[in-house]
């Protein structure tokens, strides 16, 4: 080898130093990277949807409680169905609410009371009116709606999830 081609201590410990500090900038950028890139490779969600009945079918301004079946949220592989209760309201105008039974304080199951004209949650009396809107007791946010749509036939369907989910 010759004299002018030999490694120096100071360039050999320069070129260590660099080598390590980019070792160091990697380890620090790859979960950064991995994180940034991650929503590439991730399946988009599939959403269902459901029949619950006709518009026509249900009274104007009164709730009407419908039962749908989704598949199970948490293990999609799996063959079981959740069933859920969606009040249907049809309102003047062509208007129209679909409801979660599910009270927004405790989660109990509300239900609608046609002699006080309000939905009533039974574990610690949160009332809602016909348009889902807390009205009473500690219930600190309206009834969850359904994602809904009406088809050309006339049919209401509703997504498996709920408005609040909403990206």
């Amino acid at each position: 080898m010759s004299p002018d081609r030999r490694l120096s201590r100071r360039r050999f410990n320069l070129l260590g130093t660099q080598a390590a500090g980019a070792a160091i900038v990697s380890a620090f950028l790859a979960p950064i990277v991995g994180w940034a890139l991650s929503p590439l490779f991730q399946p988009r969600p599939t959403y269902v949807w459901r029949s619950i009945g006709r518009v026509d079918d249900i009274p104007l301004l009164t709730p009407t409680a419908r039962s749908v079946e989704f598949p199970h949220s948490s293990q999609a592989w799996t063959p079981e169905l959740d069933r859920w209760i969606v009040y249907v309201v049809r309102y003047p105008g062509g208007g129209l609410g679909t409801f979660s039974n599910i009270c927004t304080h405790m989660q109990c199951p509300v239900r609608w009371e046609p002699a006080i004209g309000l939905f009533l949650c039974p574990c610690h009396g949160g009332l809602y009116n016909i348009y889902g809107t807390n009205v009473g007791g500690p219930p600190p946010l309206p009834l969850p709606q359904w994602i809904h749509r009406i088809g050309p036939d006339g049919t209401v369907m509703v997504q498996d999830r709920l408005d609040e989910e909403l990206p």
